[in-house]
């Protein structure tokens, strides 16, 4: 229970940092899911096992935020979920490939790594 309730509390404080670090972004987007997104996108991370803190902010920012359930997609969902590497690796190959996808469909500002 415990841990579910710090779990809570950071979801809602990661929330209001995205909506502070990405104001256009989540402008149409109420606190309540807002929060939802954070905490989807935090399951997520751990189910994928992303755990370097940096790409673990990272698939946040980008699973709630800028590409909402991108996981969801079957190529990305592939690669999520591969026998091969660490999470950490895969997400990484993953965060290159929506890079590559956001410079081609001319946003570069979608990305900041």
């Amino acid at each position: 229970a415990m841990r579910s309730a710090v779990c809570a509390r950071h979801d809602r404080e990661q929330a209001k940092a995205f909506r502070d670090r990405f104001p256009n972004e989540t402008v149409d987007i109420s606190d309540d899911e807002l929060v939802a997104a954070v905490r989807d996108a935090r399951l997520m991370a751990d189910h994928y096992r992303v755990r370097k803190t940096e790409l673990r902010d990272r698939f946040l920012a980008l699973g709630a935020v800028i590409a909402p359930r991108f996981w969801e997609d079957i190529n990305l969902e592939t690669l999520l979920s591969a026998p091969t590497g660490t999470g950490d690796i895969r997400f990484g190959d993953v965060s290159m490939m929506l890079k590559h996808a956001a410079f081609r469909s001319n946003q570069p500002e979608k990305v900041w790594w």
